[in-house]
């Protein structure tokens, strides 16, 4: 029951013992005994049907676990506590909750990823990273991880945590209005483009009087340019900018 009898007995002279100053006590609970708990709340021993909160550390979250095996892995969106009540010298535990170890499944890294680079396999295999564990993440050719600047890291080294799938290899951007060369304007000039991604095509015309440098044979002041890996805008032929020309421009 809740409550337990407790006696003294007295030896007597014949050599029996005798029971006496018999009493109830009303049960309490030691503290609950999870290894991956951080504090519990009220810390220490708890009265009868005393409610506690136990509160799990950074790399762990509340998992149910029957028979103190977790019945699946641990990840960031399981609650950080758990609950229980103090029950017959026993805290007893809503749903068999215990503190888990949370584990990064190296999967969704590896779909968020794609073909725009590549992930490691973790120093000790398998297919799943413990808190805390890393691996590396490469990007391709026009990537950079994290960030669309040109200047940004190529590869870093991702931490499983609550951020693990918090940012890719993301494609790079050239500032086209920043490089659009002297005397020339895109030629779409009823939608211009602020920026373009990595391997994507911008038109650009001449003002009149002024062809593009490839084709100076042919007075053309209509060309082209692509976004590169450093983020520069690249003619496709000839080099990026238009020259003065004393000539008719075609703007065909």
């Amino acid at each position: 029951g809740d409550f337990t009898t407790s006696y003294i007995s007295v030896c007597d002279p014949d050599g029996l013992m005798t029971r006496q100053a018999e009493s109830c006590v009303v049960s309490t609970c030691p503290a609950v005994s999870d290894t991956l708990m951080d504090r519990q709340d009220p810390e220490g021993i708890s009265s009868y049907m005393q409610s506690v909160n136990a509160t799990c550390v950074e790399s762990s979250r509340a998992v149910s676990s029957p028979g103190g095996v977790p019945s699946r892995a641990a990840t960031c969106g399981d609650p950080a506590w758990y609950n229980g009540t103090c029950h017959d010298f026993t805290v007893e535990i809503e749903n068999n909750m215990s503190c888990t170890q949370i584990t990064c499944p190296l999967q969704p890294l590896r779909d968020l990823i794609g073909t725009t680079g590549s992930v490691s396999s973790p120093a000790g295999g398998g297919s799943a990273l413990i808190y805390g564990e890393t691996v590396n993440v490469t990007c391709g050719d026009g990537a950079r991880f994290g960030t669309s600047d040109a200047a940004g890291p190529r590869s870093a080294l991702v931490a499983c945590g609550c951020a693990f799938l918090a940012a890719a290899c993301v494609p790079v951007e050239c500032d086209v209005v920043g490089q659009t060369p002297a005397n020339s304007n895109q030629s779409n000039t009823s939608s211009l483009l602020a920026s373009a991604t990595y391997g994507q095509e911008v038109g650009f015309a001449c003002y009149p009087g002024y062809m593009h440098a490839s084709n100076a044979s042919f007075c053309q002041a209509s060309f082209a340019a692509t976004c590169a890996d450093s983020g520069l805008m690249v003619a496709t032929t000839g080099d990026f900018l238009c020259m003065s020309l004393g000539c008719e421009v075609s703007t065909l």
